[in-house]
């Protein structure tokens, strides 16, 4: 499939400037002893019911947050800790271009160091263009840098930069946050997966048919390759659109292969009680990967 731009960076500059208070002001022991991992609720703070005229849904608009709902989502939202061996996975990968950077007087990378390792890292583990972390803090165009200057980026980078020439991010915090980047794009799968039932009249709380899980699926995944440039209002809608994205998608058989592909490995989705939301999840969040 080929790699789309995403919008999960909205949520970037907070988790850099959560890691940079840990290490400015904790024991690194204390930071890394336990990694927390970031909750949905705080990924939900940032999405709202979308409605454009007429009443169609829109993806990815994202209403503003205060500075106070990031406060509080850092401080009430953190907990658990992410799998030793996946950060040992991610510290693999992040090593060499790790190591080729220059370091500040503790060993560490500084601000902009730590924005081009993670963003170097995304794109070439995931392809996601994760706004928020551009190495020289410059988005792709005018209407990324307002969504950033008038959202969330605008409070959490100034706060970070206030520390981020403090301790700066050694090894094991750049797998931390990189885990925790993860993490949230995978929750934010699930989000946007909810919309797409929402849209279809499809109920999370029940499991749904063979056929209906796949609709949602797919359109779902219309809606990532288009890079959630699509409005939707109505189930009858999204079929049609559906039908006509399969057939002028340049790369539709080819990604119609992939996701086969993808459900293959998810059993839950030939279950004959019927699909339950978490699986059809689980395929998109892997599917985005």
């Amino acid at each position: 499939v080929p790699a789309q731009p995403s919008a999960e960076g909205l949520l970037a500059p907070v988790l850099c400037e959560y890691f940079q208070s840990l290490l400015s002001h904790s024991h690194p022991a204390m930071v890394f002893g336990s990694i927390p991992k970031v909750s949905a609720a705080l990924l939900a703070t940032t999405l709202c019911s979308l409605v454009a005229n007429a009443g169609a849904k829109k993806f990815l608009q994202f209403e503003p947050i205060t500075k106070e709902d990031v406060e509080r989502s850092i401080a009430d939202e953190l907990s658990g800790a992410f799998s030793p061996d996946r950060l040992h996975e991610i510290e693999q990968k992040l090593q060499v271009v790790y190591a080729a950077l220059p370091k500040n007087d503790l060993g560490r990378l500084n601000h902009q160091a730590v924005r081009y390792v993670l963003h170097r890292f995304f794109v070439q583990q995931h392809g996601w263009y994760v706004r928020g972390l551009e190495p020289n803090g410059v988005a792709q165009n005018a209407v990324t840098a307002v969504h950033l200057k008038d959202r969330v980026a605008a409070y959490t980078l100034d706060r970070f930069e206030e520390q981020a020439n403090a301790r700066g991010l050694d090894l094991g915090g750049l797998a931390a946050l990189a885990a925790t980047l993860e993490d949230l794009i995978r929750k934010e799968a699930s989000l946007e997966l909810k919309e797409v039932y929402s849209i279809l009249n499809f109920s999370t709380d029940e499991r749904l048919p063979r056929e209906q899980a796949d609709e949602a699926i797919h359109t779902y995944m219309m809606v990532y390759l288009t890079n959630r440039n699509v409005s939707l209002s109505s189930r009858p809608e999204a079929e049609r659109k559906l039908k006509v994205f399969a057939m002028k998608y340049k790369g539709s058989t080819e990604a119609e292969a992939f996701l086969q592909s993808v459900e293959a490995r998810h059993g839950g989705l030939s279950n004959p009680a019927g699909v339950d939301f978490q699986t059809a999840a689980d395929v998109v969040a892997d599917a985005g990967e």
